[in-house]
Order: structure tokens, then sequence, then C-alpha cells
């Protein structure tokens, strides 16, 4: 296991649009269906985006979280928010991730920002 290092916080990916998907890919939260069908490996309410639509990792046991600008962004495994308020994830895939005392994450295999990048759209 190992912590989290400088480079996951100052990793951060920028929001992207995409303009191949309806309402521009992963983005800002809104209002929430009242029934989520089940479309992912791991699904919670952070999987859906401001339009609707579902998103998942595209792992099958990876994470899905809402960044603290309102950004869906996911993870091969695990995602933990850092003391500095960054996503970070196991770089295994379906890996964990503890938060230790101090507010540093530690994770199996290794940790790596949560990004854009990973998250799908869900298939029903």
């Amino acid at each position: 296991i190992q912590p989290a290092g400088s480079s996951a916080s100052s990793g951060r990916e920028p929001a992207v649009e995409d303009a191949s998907v309806p309402g521009g890919g992963p983005g800002r939260m809104g209002q929430r269906p009242t029934a989520l069908p089940l479309l992912c490996g791991v699904l919670d309410s952070d999987s859906i985006d401001s339009f609707g639509e579902v998103w998942c990792s595209k792992f099958a046991m990876g994470d899905i979280k809402l960044d603290r600008l309102g950004v869906l962004v996911c993870g091969k495994g695990e995602c933990l928010q850092d003391r500095l308020g960054e996503f970070v994830c196991s770089k295994i895939e379906g890996g964990g991730a503890a938060m230790g005392d101090t507010g540093v994450v530690y994770c199996f295999g290794g940790c790596e920002p949560a990004t854009v990048d990973y998250c799908v759209r869900g298939e029903e």
C-alpha cells in the first residue's frame, strides 16, 4: 500500500465536454431520477449527471465520485478524497483505498488521481 503523493493532488483533470455524448459527457449534478436501474458494476447516487444520464467507471470494480467542482470522476479501484479535497484512487482495478490518521490516502498498488477519462455512460 502506497500513500497518495503530492503529484496526485496536482494532476487534476479538467472537466471535458464530449460532443458525441448527449449533454456533453459527465458533468455537473442536478436533479436525480427517483429510480436507479443497475447499469454499472458499482452504482451510487454519484453516478447520475445533471442531464439524468447514468455514468460508470469503465473498470468493472472501479469507483465514481462527484468532485468539489461538481464533475463526475472515476478510478480503476476505490477512490477517496484526500486532505486537499482531491479524489485519488487505487491504480489497481478493484483495489482498495484507506484514509490514514493524518488525512493521507493509502491505495493498494499506489494511488492516482480520479479522472473523467475513466468514466463511461452506463448501458442497459
